[in-house]
């Protein structure tokens, strides 16, 4: 009776430890571009890293490596969301040393690559901020271009919010 129950916890650890692990390593499927893949499976750790220099060098590296590349060729790329992931974690750690301009374009380019409704109000946020300051100095075409760019993202936020809703009541 006993060597029935250590078996039956034996399998029920190896089966959770199978389970747990398969949601760590998600295997990628070569697309022939090197650096991208190497890229892509650097962004599978991203959740897990520790702000300290090294991991700061590599993200640095792994955006300056994207950010080379034309956002048609990424849009293209198999792994095109695991890419945004990058641009997300390099706003979010390199936030101090950025400037507000390139903040939105690497926001920007996320929500071109991966449509993610927190990278869409954020963009829409730092928009928001810039529609202010030019209705402080006055300037129209630019209260104009972020009023419109504002209403866009707004747009494309509900209709993604919409979409989750809906799949949660098909569920």
């Amino acid at each position: 009776m006993k060597t029935i129950i250590i078996i039956i916890m034996l399998i029920t650890l190896t089966t959770s430890l199978y389970s747990q692990s398969k949601a760590v390593f998600d295997i990628l499927q070569e697309t022939g571009d090197i650096e991208l893949d190497r890229i892509a499976r650097y962004s599978q750790n991203l959740h897990t890293m520790k702000r300290t220099q090294t991991e700061l060098n590599r993200l640095r590296i792994a955006l300056e490596t994207v950010n080379k590349r034309d956002i048609n060729e990424l849009k293209q790329y198999l792994h095109r969301e695991k890419i945004a992931v990058v641009f997300i974690y390099a706003t979010y750690h390199f936030e101090k040393n950025l400037t507000k301009d390139a903040i939105i374009e690497l926001l920007e380019k996320s929500t071109a690559l991966s449509k993610e409704p927190n990278t869409i109000y954020k963009l829409t946020l730092l928009y928001k901020e810039k529609y202010e300051m030019a209705i402080e100095e006055d300037n129209i075409e630019d209260r104009m271009f972020y009023g419109y760019k504002i209403y866009e993202n707004l747009v494309i936020y509900t209709d993604l919010l919409q979409v989750k809703r809906a799949s949660f009541k098909n569920c």
